[in-house]
């Protein structure tokens, strides 16, 4: 009874094997799980930094939206003006009397 525990009648050779298996098994483990918090952290600086960039492309978009509707009034008021204009013109041109008239 070579190897043998005379008083639990147990293979050491076995358990050892067993204790050593399980050790390599929980070392696996822990470093798949030492893996997986690495990868957890990337991808929480990748959120970050995802969401850093998505506050700026609204930041951007707000601008433009900002510029576009100042460009509109803008444009509103040039058209505005150009019809005062065109409309002061027309009235002038209707009163004054022509040269023609004048002499």
């Amino acid at each position: 009874m070579r190897g043998r525990d005379e008083v639990n009648d147990v293979d050491i050779d076995d358990a050892t094997n067993l204790i050593v298996a399980t050790s390599i098994h929980h070392r696996a483990v822990y470093d798949i799980l030492v893996a997986l918090v690495g990868v957890n952290e990337g991808l929480k600086r990748q959120n970050d930094g995802l969401r850093i960039a998505n506050a700026e492309l609204v930041a951007r978009f707000t601008a433009m939206l900002e510029l576009q509707a100042l460009a509109e009034e803008d444009l509103k008021n040039r058209v505005e003006f150009m019809r005062r204009m065109a409309a002061n013109y027309l009235v002038c041109n209707s009163i004054q009397p022509t040269m023609t008239e004048k002499r």
